[in-house]
């Protein structure tokens, strides 16, 4: 099996996580935007995206809008690291919340399997007053908290393409 993930990140978080998958999977991590990349030379394609300010970065909206067709005729994935599952506020900030924003995709893309890591279960503080480095040591520290979902999230993509 081929397995392709893309992904983007903004703190490092979505980076570790594709690149801990692509180990599991034995695929290939591409951070977008990337060159060309051939999504029809892969049997399973997992995108990676944080959803900073409750938006798709740029570059994860252009391969998905891109690849529309490659991902709906695809054994595919979604991972989407966040502020938190569900809608709320970050300090003054309203949040749409990860798993609204997942089920979204899934459905516009036609996305097999997705996961929702929010960044509120690894008992960071996401408070811009504290410095993103200390948010990013808060986050790094509490990793291990996804690693349930994560083994989860392989599992069923296992399955989807018949290597479980």
């Amino acid at each position: 099996m081929k397995c392709l993930i893309v992904y983007d990140t903004r703190m490092g978080t979505t980076e570790t996580i594709a690149r801990r998958l692509a180990q599991e999977l034995g695929g290939d991590a591409v951070h977008l935007p990337a060159p060309a990349v051939n999504v029809a030379a892969y049997d399973l394609i997992v995108v990676g995206t944080p959803q900073p300010f409750s938006q798709l970065p740029k570059p994860v909206a252009q391969f998905l809008a891109e690849n529309r067709e490659h991902l709906a005729g695809k054994k595919s994935g979604l991972f989407l690291t966040c502020a938190s599952e569900d809608d709320g506020q970050l300090g003054p900030v309203k949040v749409v919340g990860g798993a609204r924003t997942a089920a979204r995709l899934k459905e516009e893309y036609g996305l097999a399997e997705v996961v929702v890591l929010p960044v509120s279960e690894l008992g960071a503080v996401l408070d811009p007053a504290r410095g993103m480095d200390t948010i990013r040591q808060d986050i790094a520290r509490g990793l291990p908290a996804w690693d349930a979902r994560l083994a989860d999230f392989v599992a069923r993509l296992e399955l989807l393409v018949g290597t479980r």
